[in-house]
């Protein structure tokens, strides 16, 4: 008989003893919520209250929503400027106590008159992401103006994430539209339902089948006893995601990918994406919505991590998008926030000890968009 370790490759057990080292050691790390692991320790996430309501989420949960819009309706119930954006929104670098992101900044110049500011910003939002998040809130608050960031590097992102709308999980939600991109997140949400059915049934069965069973009492004693004893196995969600992050990591070192390397577009991506911009714009042109596009700002003292003439490329196409709908108001912010106000992020792979970061800049550079924007919107039609 073969020795069994002859039937294993070398990297299969490398792999093996990284996973495992990696689970051995998360044990006893501290806790990190995963959706902000991307933007390092030297980057805080700020989601804006007034007077504890919300009016900046991150997720689409049914309480989060329901504390927003008791938050709109004590204001006044308004009409409204809705604001998408990803983590460049609700990051700040080196934040210090009392700054505040561009967006809250923009509420505050519109407290007490006739406008309320609402946003919704999500990690990696692709466009279709915006349009789902847009359809969402139109039906819920009078949106009569939309401010939408154009980020090259998320039109690599595709379909839509469960995580962050969870709120379809417990109703039928779809957007009323035939165009195949619109069909594609129609699509994504059913699969979120049809998940939750199957899981719901699957879980009766196998309740109904142990139901007062030795097996049943033992695994319920078995979880209470590892929830009060150990922390981690209470928090098996960002165990789970801390380990894949590291896996990302090293990946990362494997291929020598760091923040600075250049990464190529994917054409079906790209077109999906531009798709679902047209539809909001198309949405925006027949509700009266007017809705200003920008190219967000992109760190320029170091050389980003974008293929120059594909950038050139995907700017132009946004512009060209813009100039066919009389709504829409377009803007190139790209080289509004200089260098210093940006910062370093934690690295990407095991060799290096830090990166540049190119999506999140400090409470300096929020205050130039800030006033940039809020110059923009005020050349804008009045709403």
């Amino acid at each position: 008989m073969k020795p069994f370790v002859s039937n294993i490759s070398f990297l299969e057990i490398i792999s093996g003893i990284f996973i495992g080292l990696l689970a051995v050691f998360f044990l006893t790390s501290e806790k990190i919520e995963f959706e902000n692991l991307a933007l390092g320790s030297g980057t805080s996430t700020y989601f804006a209250a007034d007077e504890g309501n919300s009016i900046h989420l991150g997720h689409l949960e049914q309480p989060k929503v329901d504390n927003l819009i008791k938050g709109w309706e004590k204001r006044g119930e308004k009409k409204v400027l809705f604001i998408l954006g990803n983590s460049q929104t609700h990051g700040i670098n080196q934040k210090k106590k009392g700054e505040i992101s561009y967006n809250h900044m923009i509420f505050n110049d519109y407290k007490g008159v006739d406008t309320d500011v609402i946003t919704h910003s999500i990690p990696n939002a692709s466009l279709q992401e915006f349009l789902l998040a847009f359809v969402y809130w139109k039906g819920r608050l009078p949106i009569k103006r939309l401010v939408v960031p154009l980020f090259m590097d998320d039109l690599r992102e595709d379909g839509i994430r469960e995580y962050y709308f969870a709120l379809f999980k417990n109703y039928h939600f779809r957007i009323e539209s035939t165009s195949a991109v619109v069909q594609s997140i129609n699509e994504d949400i059913m699969k979120f339902n049809s998940k939750i059915e199957a899981d719901v049934n699957e879980r009766h069965q196998d309740l109904r089948a142990l139901d007062f069973t030795v097996q049943q009492r033992s695994e319920e004693w078995l979880n209470d006893f590892l929830n009060n004893k150990f922390i981690t196995w209470d928090n098996r969600p960002t165990l789970r995601g801390k380990i894949f992050n590291n896996l990302y990591m090293f990946r990362n070192t494997l291929f020598g990918i760091n923040a600075q390397s250049v990464r190529k577009m994917i054409p079906s991506r790209v077109e999906k994406n531009m798709n679902a911009l047209r539809e909001i714009l198309d949405i925006s042109q027949k509700s009266n919505i007017s809705v200003l596009l920008y190219i967000p700002p992109l760190r320029n003292d170091v050389e980003p991590p974008y293929d120059v003439t594909e950038y050139k490329h995907i700017k132009k196409q946004f512009e060209n998008v813009s100039t066919q709908y009389s709504c829409a108001t377009f803007t190139n912010l790209e080289d509004l926030v200089p260098g210093k106000f940006w910062g370093t992020k934690e690295p990407t792979n095991f060799f290096n000890e830090f990166e540049y970061d190119f999506m999140h800049f400090q409470y300096e550079g929020h205050k130039l968009l800030y006033e940039q924007l809020a110059s923009t919107l005020n050349k804008m039609p009045k709403i």
